[in-house]
């Protein structure tokens, strides 16, 4: 080999040398510790990004703003929720697509938005709110959604939110978050099944307290309130004994022989409903034709209150509207009791 060939190969050896400790450097550095700069936002995960801060500041008008004009909702939309962002990105090819996580201090969720060029610039987003629907939640005078009350009505309701994560307060059962999605929907009677299967306990001792309450207000003290009138409950002078041969009856007493209450989670497979179940006694004194000695009389009734007779309201106390089943009320036998 000339010299000058084999000067020509050392300095080509060196060039790759150098190249060879150049790459390896920065391959240091980067396993080292070293972050890559953030790629730059995309103009639709900014429009994304700009949308979901809109909401964060309650500023709705303004989210709006970032809304194709034929995907936007007409009429009123639920308070957005309190959360914060943690990321905005694109995750495929589809570049029509950005994903934003949004978190809270003990939730994190993952929403997904369609985002184009509909009219040209700027990017829009289609469709960004869900459907909230309140079904089988009539016995619940007012649920809080993100601290907006807001009563259950299936036959009219229209609710719509915004995506994010949602704070539900449901009375006496607490409070739940759950998230809504762009295109999604929200089912606040699922929520409430939640909740309701580790706050069933107390919810049935809170039923039976009101219950008990109500039975001894209106039945056993038989005081003259607005909530006894429709109970279907007959008052004394209404009684009546099978058997014509008292011609007196008298010292009429109801007592509550048994009370059960159910919080059901499981009506229906999906919703949660209130009942109860009371046996009542009667007991009185009759007098047979002819006889002047009275004898003891009993009769029984049975008042049952479903989900559509009880309402739980805001205050977390059930309430019972009347419209009660009542079944051999009024009946005395008309043989001495034993």
């Amino acid at each position: 080999m000339s010299g000058g060939t084999r000067k020509r190969w050392f300095i080509g050896v060196e060039a790759g040398i150098a190249a060879l400790a150049a790459m390896v450097f920065a391959l240091f550095q980067l396993g080292d510790g070293a972050r890559a700069e953030p790629p730059e936002p995309s103009p639709k995960t900014a429009v994304v990004t700009d949308y979901l801060e809109a909401l964060q500041n309650g500023d709705t008008a303004r989210a709006s703003t970032y809304i194709d004009e034929q995907y936007k909702e007409a009429g009123p939309i639920l308070p957005p929720g309190d959360w914060e962002v943690v990321s905005v990105e694109h995750r495929t090819r589809d570049d029509g697509r950005v994903w934003a996580t949004v978190r809270t201090d003990s939730t994190e969720h993952v929403l997904v938005f369609v985002v184009d060029d509909f009219t040209g610039e700027p990017a829009q987003i289609a469709w960004d709110t869900a459907d909230v629907y309140d079904g089988g939640l009539e016995w619940i005078e007012e649920v809080e959604f993100n601290g907006e009350a807001i009563v259950p009505d299936p036959v009219n309701s229209e609710l719509v939110a915004y995506p994010g994560i949602n704070s539900v307060e449901f009375p006496l059962f607490g409070t739940l978050e759950v998230p809504t999605d762009p295109m999604g929907h929200l089912d606040l009677g699922e929520a409430l099944k939640e909740l309701a299967e580790n706050e069933r306990a107390a919810a049935e001792e809170r039923l039976t307290e009101d219950a008990a309450a109500l039975l001894d207000t209106c039945i056993v003290r038989h005081e003259a309130e607005p909530v006894c009138a429709d109970l279907g409950v007959p008052s004394h002078d209404e009684l009546q004994v099978d058997d014509d041969r008292y011609e007196e009856v008298t010292d009429q007493r109801w007592s509550v022989e048994s009370l059960e209450v159910t919080i059901d989670t499981g009506v229906s497979g999906w919703t949660v409903e209130p009942a109860v179940h009371a046996e009542l006694a009667l007991t009185a004194r009759g007098t047979l034709i002819g006889q002047s000695a009275a004898s003891e009389l009993k009769g029984y009734c049975t008042i049952v209150f479903s989900a559509h007779d009880i309402t739980l309201g805001a205050d977390g106390h059930f309430a019972f509207e009347g419209n009660s089943s009542v079944e051999n009320c009024g009946w005395l036998t008309g043989y001495p009791a034993t």
